[in-house]
């Protein structure tokens, strides 16, 4: 009998706990997250180097990050004029690497001498040609001044006029060094030293580039300045803090 006598108190109070205890008192809290300027200025400094110069990853392989420049390489006795196509590999801080192919050319046919005997010697007027691949590293002193170092490998080749005589063609290592300057991401000035042995030429020479890159011609991403905390971001990648409301108002 008296657990018959129970029943009524055990309905009374499955019905009373959904009252006791609404579904809202356990759900999260949908709120979204307070807005923090420091952590966010923190994450904005860190990648604030990459993304100026419009990368946000440490792999950089786009078209974005690809250049094409016109170089000039000469000495006292020789001058060498042709094309280079450049592609940044990786972008990590202040630290660029990049990697370059590129084609040169004598632009007149320079006397050279032949020795065809013990005291003999021909004279032809050479054509010469060099084709190769570099790797070079930059490091960026500003948003616009830095120094670059590299070394890579080629191969030139040429022509005799007027005769079959096969030239002196050989592989040549090439290692160069020196400054560049960069105007708002679109052109660039690179200037310095370059070793590069060429047959009749002396092998150092003085470097000099004007290049164009692709970024200055790529679409401006608009949404790329928004941040999920709702500030802007400055020209150098660094969040603009969101005002308050009471500044607003004031």
């Amino acid at each position: 009998m008296l657990h018959r006598a129970a029943i009524p108190c055990v309905i009374a109070f499955a019905l009373a706990l959904p009252a006791a205890f609404p579904p809202s008192a356990f759900a999260a809290d949908e709120q979204p997250a307070p807005y923090d300027p420091y952590n966010m200025k923190k994450l904005n400094e860190a990648a604030a180097l990459r993304e100026k110069k419009g990368c946000l990853q440490d792999s950089c392989i786009s078209a974005s990050g690809a250049a094409l420049g016109f170089d000039m390489i000469f000495n006292t006795k020789d001058v060498f004029l042709g094309f280079r196509y450049g592609q940044t590999l990786v972008r990590k801080g202040v630290i660029d690497l990049n990697a370059d192919v590129f084609f040169y050319f004598r632009p007149f046919e320079k006397a050279s001498f032949e020795q065809t005997g013990p005291t003999t010697y021909n004279q032809y007027r050479e054509k010469r040609y060099i084709a190769g691949a570099k790797v070079t590293q930059k490091f960026w002193m500003s948003e616009s001044l830095g120094l670059y170092g590299g070394a890579g490998y080629g191969y030139t080749f040429g022509s005799f006029e007027g005769t079959d005589r096969p030239t002196h063609d050989r592989w040549t290592p090439h290692y160069c060094g020196g400054a560049f300057y960069s105007f708002a991401k679109m052109v660039n000035l690179e200037g310095g030293y370059q070793f590069t042995k060429i047959p009749h030429s002396p092998d150092h020479f003085i470097f000099a580039s004007i290049s164009c890159s692709f970024e200055a011609l790529m679409p401006a991403d608009t949404d790329k300045d928004k941040k999920p905390g709702g500030g802007d971001t400055n020209r150098r990648g660094l969040e603009t803090p969101k005002p308050d409301a009471k500044d607003v108002f004031r």
